[in-house]
């Protein structure tokens, strides 16, 4: 009995802890996407001002 509680405790553990590194990894991908969308739309402006500048 004691032996399942135990198993139960490290899968809840074992899982909290799939969740977190889920977690983190989402919201990695998100700021990633969103940096190279803003470094995007920054060198397209970049590129605008230099045009206008020529």
């Amino acid at each position: 009995m004691i032996h399942k509680i135990k198993n139960f405790k490290n899968s809840i553990i074992t899982s909290s802890h799939d969740v977190v590194s889920m977690i983190a990894n989402t919201v990695r991908k998100v700021s990633f996407g969103f940096l190279k969308r803003k470094i995007l739309s920054d060198q397209n402006s970049l590129f605008t001002m230099i045009w206008e500048i020529l």
